[in-house]
């Protein structure tokens, strides 16, 4: 399974986070979330100094993910290209139309391989006018029992406050569409800071 650590916004974080062979490293441009990334220096090696230095703070094999929650269109595509994202992340009441004006946007001239995810619900009234317009979904553990209920064609990703004790039980959970589970402020030693070692024991026991 693919791993995602989101809720990131410092360099050297991130730096530390991509040697633990992760999959993906999650921004938030969530104005109202206390791990938001602005375009603006932090003088810490990030914006425009920030946005595409920031990303170099990932390994080369590290996909960047940024978090959207009905953002203006313009506003995505000016983060997308400055921070040179690969997959868009659409936490809110975002439309399919919306999507697919994003994605005539920026393919192929701009971002030519970016993809988009949608958080939603694995219930068919939630997640079947976007199957279509995205290439994965966000489910959240809380809605783990509905799983059976989601018979889409596109991969998912499971979110929510995971701990160490959760390893286990994650690694058994059976179905097709399953993709990886997307790891956030549960391994924070403060909003936006991974705690390293404790990420580093989940990721020990959930790959072992």
């Amino acid at each position: 399974m693919k791993i995602k650590v989101c809720g990131m916004k410092d360099g050297e974080n991130i730096r530390q986070v991509s040697g633990l062979s992760v999959d993906y490293i999650g921004l938030h441009f969530c104005a109202d979330s206390p791990r938001h990334v602005t375009m603006l220096s932090t003088h810490a090696g990030i914006i425009p100094d920030r946005g595409r230095s920031m990303s170099a703070e990932a390994s080369s094999s590290i996909q960047k993910v940024g978090v959207f929650t009905n953002e203006m269109p313009q506003n995505i595509i000016t983060r997308a290209v400055t921070f040179g994202l690969d997959i868009i992340q659409l936490n809110g009441e975002e439309t399919p139309t919306l999507i697919r004006n994003l994605r005539a946007t920026l393919v192929p001239d701009i971002c030519p391989d970016i993809q988009f995810w949608k958080k939603a619900k694995p219930q068919k009234e939630s997640y079947g006018k976007y199957e279509h317009a995205v290439e994965a979904f966000i489910f959240d553990m809380k809605d783990i029992d509905f799983l059976s209920e989601y018979e889409g064609t596109k991969p998912f990703f499971l979110c929510g406050t995971f701990t160490e004790k959760d390893a286990e039980s994650i690694r058994n959970i059976r179905h097709p569409q399953l993709a990886g589970i997307d790891l956030s402020t549960s391994f924070e030693s403060q909003p936006g800071i991974k705690d390293i070692e404790r990420l580093k024991a989940f990721l020990d026991l959930f790959k072992n």
